[in-house]
């Protein structure tokens, strides 16, 4: 070998491109002789286009294909002619911080109308303090109690009510999902804790339907009703395949209460952080009631029949596209963690590939390259002319299985149909705010929890409150559940959570355990937990 000679003459260089192989003066990468003569890489060499064609092809529809094929078998838990649980083995937990909101009205009233034994309103805020008397004035039983702390977060106003749930099942649910007027409803969300090992059940919810006309609005509220839609068609999709589910979904859940009342799901419930943060982590309670569950051997159930499909409110500009932008922020930070679980892969491994084929799911950016590949496939082989009527056939198939998602809700609402060009482009801008969402995925904030802690008086500052993690709450004679965090911390009663948990004194950021990076609760590991 001379120096006028970089390889030695039994090398050979990788061309991806034939035509500019001998342009290359400096190639990155070479291969022996006997390596070029591998038929594999003198197909590979040959077919360059076709391959990646096919690769790009194969990673974007396996996956929906097959949760095509899971949503076919997919089925409801039936209802056992002996059930072992009732209704009055329920109590509904529902935190908020606007006492008043008309939609919190209706949502109390379709709850209150299948007779649960106890509805628990976790409240937080001045405002809502303000509004106590007014919300009783409108429901004035009994089996309505309201909890309230001064600080709101979603985790803490949760596990303040949990103190007095006394039934074998307790529901978390938000402020604007209806129940259905289904007197089935109760008796099929409870039917699979039937199994033992079922942990948790998850509902079908739709968003509801204004009415509008061709409009602005209108737009938005059908990008919330097909959102939804499309989730659910997942959910099935992967319960059907491998019985794994993405997320239990914030706005309805049921669970056991021995498992949400233990002093280790709690301890990781409450003491969940980010890295670079000292405070709690607030939002994400979803993607951690499914970590924990999978980690701990749980099963989940989904009930999306139709005696369990619940309405939602969902679909306003601009609230709308700061939920999406937050919702993606969470898939981020989760789904590595999710992932990387001990039994994630073990116990659902279809919805583990699901979710890890989330990362790379970009309409944009994968429908461009099959363009792209076909016309370089076509011209390798000489067959340009052919080019028209083979991306006329890529966008029916592309289009179809983007309409099919969405078909029941065209059956429902036919003229709704006008949208769905405009659901094309969102789909394909969608792709910068996943960009946008994962440079920005540290942001955890929660706008109405920034809202409500901002008007605290200087008397009742977060940081008085975040020193202890559990809230000691007492029942009093009108029905309200008393904030005590204002007590000294020696009369302050702990939710069972050991007292080194409370007691832990604020770390650095940068110098967070690993225990406060991840989790408190054993077998929830994972990034950004």
């Amino acid at each position: 070998m001379t120096l006028t000679d970089p390889f030695p003459e039994t090398h050979a260089l990788i061309a991806l491109l034939p035509e500019t192989s001998h342009s290359l003066k400096m190639p990155l990468l070479y291969l022996s002789t006997r390596q070029t003569e591998w038929p594999i890489y003198q197909s590979l060499h040959r077919n360059i286009y076709p391959t990646c064609f096919l690769f790009v092809f194969l990673l974007r529809y396996t996956r929906v294909l097959v949760s095509l094929y899971g949503t076919y078998r997919y089925r409801p838990t039936p209802i056992p002619l002996n059930p072992t649980y009732h209704i009055n083995d329920v109590t509904v937990i529902i935190p908020t911080t606007d006492l008043m909101s008309v939609t919190l009205h209706h949502v109390v009233r379709s709850i209150l109308n299948q007779r649960v034994p106890k509805l628990i309103i976790a409240t937080a805020g001045t405002q809502a303090a303000e509004q106590f008397r007014s919300f009783r004035a409108l429901f004035p039983e009994s089996k309505v109690v309201v909890a309230h702390r001064v600080k709101a977060s979603r985790r803490e106003q949760t596990a303040q009510a949990l103190k007095q749930v006394e039934t074998r099942l307790v529901i978390l649910q938000d402020d604007h999902t209806y129940w259905p007027q289904s007197p089935r409803f109760i008796a099929s969300v409870i039917a699979p804790f039937e199994d033992t090992k079922v942990g948790a059940v998850s509902a079908d919810l739709q968003a509801r339907h204004r009415g509008h006309p061709f409009s602005w609005p209108g737009f938005w509220n059908f990008m919330g009703m097909t959102y939804l839609m499309r989730r659910s068609y997942e959910y099935r999709g992967t319960y059907g395949i491998d019985r794994g589910l993405s997320t239990l979904p914030g706005r309805f859940g049921v669970f056991r209460t021995a498992i949400y009342s233990s002093p280790e799901f709690l301890n990781g419930y409450l003491n969940s952080y980010m890295p670079f943060k000292t405070e709690p982590l607030n939002s994400d309670d979803d993607k951690f009631h499914t970590r924990w569950l999978i980690e701990h051997d749980w099963k989940m159930g989904l009930q999306a029949g139709p005696d369990s499909v619940m309405t939602t409110e969902l679909g306003e500009w601009p609230n709308f596209m700061s939920q999406v932008l937050r919702w993606t922020r969470t898939t981020w930070r989760n789904n590595p963690a999710q992932l990387m679980g001990r039994l994630t892969w073990m116990r659902h491994p279809f919805m583990s590939w699901s979710l890890l084929m989330w990362f790379f799911r970009q309409s944009l950016t994968q429908e461009s390259c099959m363009y792209m590949m076909l016309r370089g496939s076509l011209k390798q082989y000489g067959k340009t002319d052919y080019f028209p009527i083979s991306a006329s056939a890529l966008t029916l198939w592309i289009l179809s299985f983007k309409f099919v998602k969405i078909l029941e809700h065209f059956r429902k609402h036919p003229g709704d149909i006008v949208y769905f060009p405009a659901y094309l482009l969102f789909g394909h801008l969608h792709a910068f705010v996943k960009i946008y969402a994962l440079l920005t995925c540290m942001n955890a904030s929660w706008t109405t929890a920034e809202k409500v802690n901002g008007n605290l008086g200087a008397g009742k500052t977060p940081q008085s409150e975040s020193k202890a993690h559990s809230i000691h709450s007492v029942k009093t004679g009108d029905g309200v559940a008393e904030d005590k965090s204002q007590e000294s911390p020696s009369k302050q009663v702990a939710l069972d959570v050991p007292p080194a948990a409370q007691d832990r004194p604020k770390r650095p950021a940068m110098f967070v355990r690993r225990s406060r990076y991840y989790s408190q609760a054993p077998g929830v590991g994972g990034w950004l937990g």
